[in-house]
């Protein structure tokens, strides 16, 4: 919850963090400020009312020379202006990993500002889902949107205006991120398992939720009708045969014997 001021919606700033299955969404200007941190399945929006916005941005400046390293894996960031923004100044540098993630926004899907030469920013991506990207200062780089497994077309989201990024059916991030990104019992930011079969064909898709595949349908096989065997042709009535009539009787004396004891009577 923020108001029109809230610069920061939610600031993972703390060493080695690791952050799980987190969503910031609403109308802050940055969704997450980040520092040296593992993200995974997680939703970082800023989408103000009065425009501007960067789902997530990561920035480091000092006159000591250090470098500031994160790794994002799964995650959904969605900016009214950039969807992820990573800066550097004086001495320092930052390096940003993506993997599985996504990316968007109005201006820039992604955006690398290097403030200074002795300041390079790296922002690696992936297997995840962008397309513009703007960079400042000759020390700014970005991987190809068309490299490393990388996707341009635009995601389906559910409902992206009301902040639900779960994937369509239809959506192209469905199946193709990394598997080996994967870690075991993972799973996505609304608790479903974070690979699928589909058909078939077992995935794990780009952005923070997973596509739940429809249950195929039981096929019960028709049952087989018994065929009648088929009733001998009839004819017209046939008469029924005469009675038999007793017609000589012949009887002629015997005699027998019997052994043991006869019974009485």
């Amino acid at each position: 919850h923020s108001t029109m001021a809230t610069i920061y919606a939610l600031v993972l700033i703390g060493a080695e963090s690791v952050v799980e299955r987190v969503e910031s969404t609403g109308e802050a200007f940055r969704g997450c400020s980040i520092g040296e941190l593992v993200m995974r399945d997680s939703v970082c929006s800023a989408t103000p009312s009065l425009g501007g916005g960067e789902g997530i941005e990561m920035f480091t400046s000092g006159s000591t020379p250090s470098l500031t390293e994160a790794d994002l894996f799964n995650v959904t960031a969605i900016g009214g202006r950039v969807g992820i923004v990573v800066g550097a100044n004086q001495q320092s540098s930052v390096t940003l990993n993506a993997t599985n993630t996504i990316s968007l926004g109005a201006t820039a899907d992604i955006a690398a500002e290097s403030h200074a030469t002795t300041a390079p920013v790296a922002v690696n991506l992936s297997h995840s889902n962008f397309e513009s990207i703007e960079t400042e200062g000759a020390e700014a780089h970005v991987t190809s949107p068309t490299a490393a497994g990388n996707q341009t077309a635009a995601p389906v989201f559910v409902d992206e205006a009301g902040s639900d990024y779960r994937e369509q059916a239809t959506s192209p991030t469905r199946l193709v991120g990394d598997l080996g990104a994967v870690v075991s019992g993972e799973t996505d930011l609304a608790g479903n398992p974070r690979t699928t079969n589909c058909a078939g064909t077992v995935g794990v898709d780009i952005g923070a939720y997973q596509y739940e595949c429809p249950t195929p349908e039981t096929v019960v096989p028709p049952k087989e009708e018994k065929k009648s065997e088929p009733l001998p042709p009839t004819g017209p009535a046939q008469p029924l045969p005469p009675k038999p009539v007793l017609s000589k009787l012949a009887l002629k004396p015997a005699k027998f014997t019997t052994t043991g004891k006869a019974p009485k009577g």
